[in-house]
């Protein structure tokens, strides 16, 4: 059967191709999966593995003398050392110090309360159980020279709150007074080698209100609403972190700083909104995540059963956004300013965007598998990666920016749109229609610059005249669309100057493989662009030589390209039923003849041009 060629396509030479295995023949392994860096094999959503990453403690915690000791024991309770105090199921810390703290308060707390800036305040926590039924366990009233929480190696220590109890008129001019079950006004650091259970019944589980600091520790925290917030920032080098929690797993709230950084650790989130949230920036180099939010990816939008989250038998609670916000968003990773990881290993699992900047958005190294009813990577202004292994298994779009770069990086995107998408912060935010939110949940409403600031809407894509800030740039790396929209689509311009592109494009006309409104110039590297024929689209002028096929492929079908000597020059096996083929290539000349083999049988020539 013979098909006409046209002109603007592009070739990759086989052993090339195969040698980056992400996407080669088929049976091939991917290599540096990110499921087996994560240690499972379960669906996303099912149960996960959980390690404990090594602790990290302070050189000047590691050879501590201890000051005063304390033993916990209700109407018993005994200090031996000053600089402590106890009276009606408080223990008061008035000086800096290191305290050796154990024993248990059926109802009580201890209170922290000191001018002293002569030194921090340690509590050295050796096996404590405080439940604290009008207020928070653990609360820092004043400590100049921040307050540190030290796990003695080995120890089992247990906070809890009260989830039926309200904030005294006394303590009314301070909104988040007892708000948490370790409430501090000053900075707070969580470091040791023991185990820390925190049972958040009322609201948060840990709340500074400067900064907060996570350097070891075995910390497992169930919250009614945040299980971990730091106003002014959230700093985690260590330690092992299973969060589950129906507000946000991590964030910040200062609207002057707000920034969040993540250096080590092995952290879990189960959250019913953003599992990790700055009002500033995000950084992270490296550690391990497990993060599924708004009950995670599915595959069609349906009330959650309670149980269905990796640790099972949570009960998410029907709300309609923290206790102090008015919004939904089930995000994995958002910054509300810029988002920049340069390692770690994430497992995503989400209703919202996975990862998600309101101003940029860079990856340089890591590890990713995604799942997500929405955008896989999102930024509003510029996305750039230049390094890091994605596997994303469902999407909305895959990657959308106002300006995507890839200079580095594996790629395999499935998406139900768009795999790669340029378009203006307007365009991204046209919402068309409603897919669902949390069970309980309320629509989202626009931010004040008209961002989406929760999930539910889709937005519109294409434009009649290029938006001439909208670009895809490719200078390497190597990427695999499946897209049931557009495979690669700018609103303005796209551009190749390296790496390998494989896009497999819709089955109906309404979409394309490649869609532009501007140019798409491919001056090196490889674009393999298979889809409809409908709304396909070439390259354009000034590119590297190219090739087109227009036809009846279907799925199994191996489409290979020689040369005039019968030289291999490219092969592919597709995915699913096309029309359409366009490759450009560098390897390919300009005027030269090669010949299409369907399954090993020849159905046409052509010359590049």
């Amino acid at each position: 059967m013979n098909r006409p060629w046209r002109k603007r396509c592009a070739a990759l030479l086989t052993p090339l191709f195969c040698a980056l295995l992400l996407f080669g023949c088929a049976g091939t392994e991917r290599e540096s999966a990110p499921e087996e860096v994560l240690t499972t094999t379960a669906p996303l959503s099912d149960e996960v593995a959980y390690t404990t990453a090594a602790a990290q403690v302070d050189e000047e915690n590691r050879d501590l003398q201890i000051d005063t000791y304390v033993i916990l024991n209700d109407d018993a309770t005994t200090i031996k050392g000053d600089g402590a105090a106890y009276a009606d199921g408080r223990l008061t810390v008035s000086k800096a110090g290191v305290y050796s703290i154990k024993g248990t308060l059926t109802d009580g707390q201890i209170y922290i309360d000191t001018d002293d800036d002569s030194g921090k305040v340690k509590l050295y926590l050796e096996g404590v159980e405080i439940y604290c039924a009008d207020s928070a366990p653990v609360y820092v009233a004043q400590a100049p020279k921040e307050t540190q929480l030290i796990l003695a190696k080995g120890s089992e220590n247990k906070l809890s709150d009260n989830g039926a109890r309200t904030i005294a008129d006394a303590q009314a001019e301070d909104k988040d007074f007892a708000a948490a079950v370790i409430y501090s006004k000053d900075d707070l650091q969580i470091e040791g080698e023991g185990a820390l259970s925190i049972e958040a019944n009322f609201r948060k589980g840990i709340f500074s209100r400067d900064e907060l600091q996570i350097k070891g520790g075995a910390l497992t925290i169930t919250a009614a609403d945040d299980a971990i917030r730091g106003k002014d920032s959230v700093k985690i080098a260590g330690g092992t972190l299973k969060l589950q929690c129906g507000g946000d797993g991590i964030r910040t709230s200062s609207e002057e700083k707000g920034n969040i950084s993540v250096s080590g650790g092995d952290i879990t989130i189960e959250s019913t909104q953003d599992c990790i949230q700055a009002t500033g920036d995000i950084s992270v180099s490296g550690g391990t995540f497990r993060l599924q939010s708004g009950g995670g990816y599915q595959e069609e939008i349906q009330t959650q059963e309670s149980g269905s989250g990796f640790f099972g038998g949570f009960e998410r609670k029907s709300t309609t956004g923290s206790a102090d916000d008015s919004s939904v968003s089930t995000k994995g990773i958002k910054a509300d300013g810029n988002l920049a990881i340069a390692g770690g290993a994430f497992l995503l699992d989400c209703l919202d965007d996975a990862l998600h900047a309101g101003a940029n958005l860079a990856v340089s190294g890591g590890s990713f598998r995604i799942r997500t009813n929405d955008d896989a990577i999102h930024a509003e202004e510029s996305v750039a990666i230049a390094g890091g292994a994605f596997e994303i298994d469902a999407s909305y779009e895959g990657v959308e920016g106002n300006v995507v770069t890839i200079s580095g990086g594996t790629f395999d995107i499935t998406a139900q749109d768009d795999g790669i998408n340029a378009a203006s912060p307007d365009a991204q935010n046209d919402m068309t229609f409603f897919r669902g939110l949390p069970d309980g949940a309320q629509p989202p409403q626009d931010d004040a610059d008209g961002g989406r600031n929760g999930f539910g809407f889709r937005r519109q894509g294409g434009m009649e005249q290029p938006d001439e800030s909208c670009v895809i740039s490719v200078s390497g790396g190597a990427i695999r669309v499946n897209a049931s929209g557009d495979g690669i689509d700018s609103n303005g311009n796209i551009t190749v100057s390296g790496g390998t592109i494989l896009v497999f494009g819709p089955t109906d006309d309404g979409n394309g493989s490649l869609d532009y409104t501007g140019n798409c110039i491919v001056t090196g590297g490889t674009l393999c662009a298979i889809g409809s024929a409908g709304m396909a689209q070439g390259v354009s002028d000034g590119s590297v030589a190219s090739l087109t096929a227009t036809g009846s492929f279907v799925a199994g079908d191996t489409l290979t390209i020689t040369d005039a000597q019968g030289a291999e020059m490219y092969a592919v096996r597709l995915e699913k039923q096309a029309a359409h083929l366009v490759l450009a290539s560098e390897k390919l000349q300009s005027g030269s003849a090669y010949t299409l083999n369907v399954n090993g049988s020849e159905v046409g020539t052509a010359a590049a041009k």
